[in-house]
């Protein structure tokens, strides 16, 4: 039992299932609440049905955090607790007899130990977790990632050399930018004046700033929030001086030289809609006009906002695990399975920005074009397409701590809103309009592209593993062929 966990109530005479009622053979089992998750447990002996399951259904964990919903029903003659997870797994417990009040009961207790929002901090796992834990027994995590030795490995920063073209911001005030990391890299060369000029020309002051650099090309990987140009299409030369340093690599030097000036491009990469982005600009913001800066191309990405991704999961959700319908309604649902499949758009909104990040990733690695990512406001879209982009062409984020590493980099530190958009510890309605599965379909992104790799025999991105592979693999960029048309 991990520390600072405690048992809650374990209840026998149970069956479970994967799915729906009879969606599956069920298991009889046990099930057991801690104050971390809901253990499941089949009992021993006989094996029935458990021949048809995968072993780890034997003992199904779910963590508080994942669930997403719990539904009191009843069928012939039986209490029933359907468990809907943030990852779409659905669970259903069939009680041995009907027991309304052991039911409600339980799901009483379920509710307070998932739904943590109204309870005090200390009734809560990590709380007693935290003054539990030692380092022996967990890494730390708060120390997983850190700006400057990142960069170090990705080259752009060298200890004590004058050669380096970066400069690491202080920004652990977080008063540069509240919504930045508390360390970030601008090319070395960009005044104190260009920096605040080019922070207040983009929203909540997310300038453009570095997340990677190619080895080879030494092209760059920037993010940034959308550029407040409104409907009078305003500029600032702050923010077109700071991309061309970006175009060029963060070395000035080329600027001056007409032929490497003439090479360099620009790739600006609006994950949005062109109408989207126009309607932003009524609202003072909107999109970048190429013209504007050297040699750049601008490229939308038709990426839906995150109110398209919850609607597109709840579509998702009612195929796996519909609410209300009858016998008869569920019957001509899975009739219909692929056609309502196909009308939540949810592999045509993975699909989107799969090609999104292939795109970025082959600017950068085949023609070592500098990359400026942004959506709107820089921490939903922008993160997903940096960091599949990023898990393409660096085989460090193909390892079990790279992608902690990227994780912690281009999710936590640039801000995503972890904590309004998976709703964890929170009730089903609040906040309701700020939550999105944004890092849940990005987990699906890169289950797509590993599903991908794994038919390639030279792919590195087959599988994740604790240490680097060859240090100079080939980047795993999809053939335009191989992609879904």
């Amino acid at each position: 039992m991990l520390q600072g966990k405690a048992m809650v109530a374990e209840v026998g005479g149970l069956r479970y299932n994967l799915g729906l009622p009879n969606a599956m053979p069920a298991l009889a089992g046990k099930l057991r609440l801690s104050t971390y998750r809901l253990v499941l447990k089949a009992l021993s002996g006989g094996r029935g049905a458990r021949h048809r399951l995968p072993e780890s259904f034997e003992e199904l964990h779910v963590p508080w955090g994942c669930l997403a919903r719990v539904d009191e029903t009843s069928a012939g003659g039986h209490s029933q607790l359907l468990f809907v997870c943030k990852d779409l797994r659905v669970i259903t417990v069939t009680f041995n007899q009907k027991q309304p009040a052991l039911l409600s009961n339980l799901a009483k207790k379920i509710g307070t130990l998932a739904f943590t929002g109204g309870i005090q901090l200390s009734g809560t796992f990590a709380y007693h977790f935290k003054f539990a834990y030692s380092p022996a027994l967990v890494p730390n995590g708060w120390s997983l990632y850190d700006c400057n030795s990142e960069f170090e490995r990705q080259g752009c920063l060298t200890p004590g050399s004058p050669q380096s073209l970066w400069f690491a911001i202080d920004n652990s005030g977080y008063k540069l930018s509240p919504t930045y990391p508390s360390r970030f890299l601008v090319p070395l060369c960009l005044t104190k004046a260009e920096f605040k000029d080019a922070a207040k020309f983009r929203s909540k002051r997310r300038l453009p700033a570095l997340t990677w650099q190619s080895p080879s090309s030494k092209a760059c990987l920037v993010r940034s929030a959308q550029p407040m140009v409104g409907v009078t299409g305003a500029r600032s030369s702050a923010d077109e001086r700071l991309l061309d340093l970006y175009r060029v690599h963060g070395d000035k030097s080329l600027l001056a030289d007409p032929r490497a000036n003439e090479l360099r491009e620009l790739y600006l990469v609006d994950c949005r809609a062109q109408i989207a982005a126009t309607g932003n600009s009524l609202k003072g913001a909107g999109a970048e006009n190429a013209k504007n800066y050297t040699n750049a191309t601008l490229k939308y990405c038709n990426i839906g906002n995150i109110h398209t991704m919850r609607n597109s999961l709840h579509a998702l959700v009612e195929l796996t695990a519909p609410s209300g319908l009858s016998g008869k309604e569920q019957r001509a649902a899975e009739l219909h399975f692929l056609s309502n499949l196909e009308q939540s758009k949810w592999l045509e909104h993975v699909q989107l920005c799969l090609e999104a990040s292939v795109m970025t990733a082959e600017k950068l690695h085949l023609e070592g074009a500098s990359v400026l990512v942004h959506c709107s406001d820089g921490w939903d879209r922008t993160a997903q397409v940096c960091g599949t982009a990023q898990v393409l062409l660096d085989p460090f984020f193909r390892t079990i701590r790279g992608l902690a590493v990227l994780v912690e980099k281009d999710w936590c530190a640039f801000g995503h809103k972890f904590g309004q958009r998976c709703g964890h510890g929170q009730g089903p309605s609040v906040k309701a309009n700020e939550r999105s599965p944004i890092f849940l379909q990005w987990l699906d992104v890169l289950h797509q592209v590993r599903r991908e790799a794994s038919q390639d025999s030279q792919s590195p991105v087959a599988s994740l593993c604790h240490t680097p592979p060859d240090p100079c693999p080939r980047a795993f960029v999809p053939s335009p062929t191989s992609r879904a048309p």
